[in-house]
């Protein structure tokens, strides 16, 4: 079937059985005390609707959640929502994007076997724990579109594990200042700055698969003590990593790169001024450029970083500069010439493939 007219069946489902009220129990729009939305039966907001302050909304098994297109969930107590494998929860919209935002809640809200459809997320000041769920953004005209970020987050705890996120090049994924965060076993497709982590210290980033997006994949701003570890990321527009910083960082405070499979991309890893990295066991193959340096007339101007037991593979260029005065190479291998120690020009293929295979056995299936 025509995808197009696929999506346009199912658009009209939804506004029909949104206007069918038998068919669905109407959620009020204040909920002043603990509520469960009980199994298998469908729920329809048509206005906004606020969960107060120490209550708890629990969404059971099967339960089908209908927003109208003009209203929002505002949750400043908890939800708790666990769906299973097989018998999931569905949280969507009768028209455009829709919103639920917490704020301010001293209770955690969960989210397990939960599939949004145009549906971001906000915190401020909450936490969040996300597994096993979906997000999808449908294709939708740019002037319709809310949020650019499907989840963000300001002062927040942020869990996300074995999740998936398809975008339309419009919206961008996972948007988290401040706070902290676990970003693990996740999919990523389509989605411009897929993660995007700002003034953060102590996350991490690992076992994700992140492909196709319009910019960067990974992009750190500001950030201290991150890990990113066993992540494949590929056909970025832009960079697959960019690492940025306002101040200059000490050692204690590296960025820290390993076990990542970085192709396909326009830079396969940027470091950006006052920045400092430790890249070790990458695979940088198929890029415009493997690595990027930031360059003040001819002279590198990021902090001292090191790169070891890395792989440069078929990239056009493996960095934007023959001068390596502020970044070390040891044991790298690669099919053009580095500098460094130990480096010998070739390519050891059972290390390679073992790494490689390494890599591919923390992602998720």
């Amino acid at each position: 079937m025509n995808l197009k007219f696929a999506f346009i069946i199912f658009a009209l489902s939804i506004v029909s059985s949104c206007n069918t009220s038998s068919t669905f129990e109407v959620l009020p729009t204040e909920i002043t005390k603990n509520t469960c939305l009980k199994k298998h039966t469908s729920y329809y907001a048509e206005s906004s609707v606020n969960i107060l302050k120490s209550v708890v909304l629990t969404i059971e098994q099967g339960v089908d959640l209908t927003l109208c297109d003009t209203c929002s969930i505002y949750c400043d107590g908890q939800i708790v929502a666990n769906g299973s494998e097989f018998d999931p929860i569905y949280i969507n919209t009768s028209g455009a994007e829709v919103s639920l935002y917490f704020k301010h809640s001293n209770l955690s809200s969960t989210f397990k076997n939960t599939h949004f459809t145009n549906t971001a997320l906000f915190l401020n000041n909450s936490e969040i724990r996300i597994d096993s769920c979906s997000f999808k953004v449908l294709p939708f005209e740019t002037k319709n579109k809310i949020s650019s970020f499907v989840i963000s987050s300001y002062k927040s705890n942020v869990y996300i594990e074995n999740s998936s996120f398809l975008g339309n090049n419009l919206n961008e994924g996972l948007g988290i200042n401040k706070g902290s965060c676990l970003i693990r076993n996740n999919k990523f497709l389509y989605l411009p700055d897929a993660i995007e982590l700002s003034n953060l210290e102590d996350a991490l980033i690992t076992g994700n698969k992140i492909s196709y997006s319009n910019d960067d994949g990974i992009d750190l701003n500001n950030c201290k003590n991150i890990i990113i570890s066993y992540n494949n990321i590929e056909y970025s527009k832009d960079k697959g990593i960019s690492i940025g910083s306002k101040e200059i960082v000490s050692k204690e405070e590296t960025i820290r790169i390993n076990h990542n499979l970085i192709t396909n991309n326009k830079i396969g890893i940027a470091v950006k001024l006052n920045s400092l990295v430790d890249i070790s066991n990458c695979i940088l193959e198929g890029n415009s450029t493997g690595l990027a340096f930031p360059i003040t007339g001819n002279i590198l101007t990021n902090a001292l970083s090191e790169v070891n037991s890395t792989f440069f593979v078929n990239n056009e260029n493996n960095t934007n500069t023959s001068e390596y005065s502020s970044f070390k190479f040891w044991n790298c291998y690669s099919d053009l010439s580095l500098a460094g120690k130990n480096n010998p020009l070739n390519l050891a293929s059972p290390n390679l493939n073992s790494l490689r295979k390494t890599i591919h056995l923390h992602l998720p299936l």
